[in-house]
């Protein structure tokens, strides 16, 4: 019997200091209350089981160790030690295995960038000449067509980020936020005055870092599918905030009645392509919802960032 509690003892231990202890201080770089309090959790513990031990003995009436049992203090060291022992050692194979799991993965995004990269030197040639020609027409434009002048501008700009600010794994909030600003002013010159789209950015969107051009595919969604109610408003939501260490994106479009959305993640490249980065980039620090109702379409991004 006391064999079984302390093993229950040594699995409470372990399931409370990784999945609370581990994740809430010393994944957060917290570490000196990390071992303090980690102490103090395995003292309780050894408490416990002194208790519980005790109890035994007196349920199984042995006069000598309930006499003698409080009169050892070596028996509160050594069993303080060999919790500290059992619970440490399962927490270590844990370690390991997040080690081991942390570097396939690592080894699955190295594969994965090296066979994107390979992908975008073989496209480089024409970008890079599309860049250059929109350079020359901005230049051949009127300069009394500036609203003609300013939508290549934003084209250009658009390119120019794809090409060049893209190359790193990570980019500046702010700049994603540019680019997606001049994606949805270009894609409302397509628009008619029966469409609108709200795109909020909050100020605490800021001085942090995502994987470029993960938001643009829920995007270009919204305006694909975007309701064509001729006697209402077609509306898109877009909005971005920052809350206590997780980035928080969200967007909805209105929908036709007659003609649902039904968007499918094996086909294309866009929303599988956007779920499998955010597996190999984020792993288990973001969640993404996706909800179709009668009316709306909506995304519901978050995800936990530096």
């Amino acid at each position: 019997m006391i064999q079984t509690i302390n093993a229950l003892l040594f699995t409470t231990g372990y399931y409370v200091s990784y999945y609370f202890l581990i994740k809430s201080f010393l994944y957060k770089n917290k570490t000196g209350a990390f071992i303090g309090l980690y102490l103090l959790f395995i003292a309780v513990l050894s408490m416990v089981s002194m208790l519980s031990t005790y109890q035994v003995y007196v349920f199984q009436n042995k006069k000598f160790f309930v006499d003698n049992f409080w009169n050892e203090p070596v028996f509160f060291t050594s069993n303080y030690i060999l919790m500290l022992l059992a619970t440490s050692s399962m927490l270590g194979f844990r370690f390991l295995k997040d080690k081991i799991q942390t570097e396939i993965t690592l080894k699955n995004l190295e594969k994965e960038k090296i066979s994107t990269e390979l992908d975008f030197l073989k496209a480089q040639i024409n970008p890079h000449f599309l860049f250059n020609s929109l350079n020359n027409i901005l230049f051949q434009i009127d300069k009394t067509n500036m609203n003609a002048r300013e939508t290549l501008l934003k084209f250009s700009e658009m390119l120019r980020y794809q090409l060049y600010e893209c190359k790193s794994d990570l980019i500046e909030i702010e700049k994603e936020a540019q680019y997606i600003k001049n994606y949805i002013e270009i894609q409302m010159l397509r628009k008619t005055d029966q469409y609108n789209c709200y795109f909020t950015v909050a100020d605490s969107v800021r001085n942090f870092r995502i994987a470029p051009l993960l938001l643009i595919p829920f995007i270009e969604n919204a305006f694909k599918y975007v309701s064509n109610h001729s006697a209402r408003m077609n509306n898109i939501l877009i909005s971005m905030n920052y809350q206590d260490g997780d980035f928080v994106f969200l967007i909805s479009n209105d929908k036709d009645h007659l003609s649902p959305v039904t968007i499918s993640e094996n086909k294309g490249i866009g929303l599988s392509n956007v779920r499998r980065r955010l597996d190999l980039l984020y792993d288990k620090k973001y969640k993404l919802d996706i909800i179709n109702d009668e009316d709306q379409y909506k995304v519901n991004l978050k995800i936990k960032v530096s």
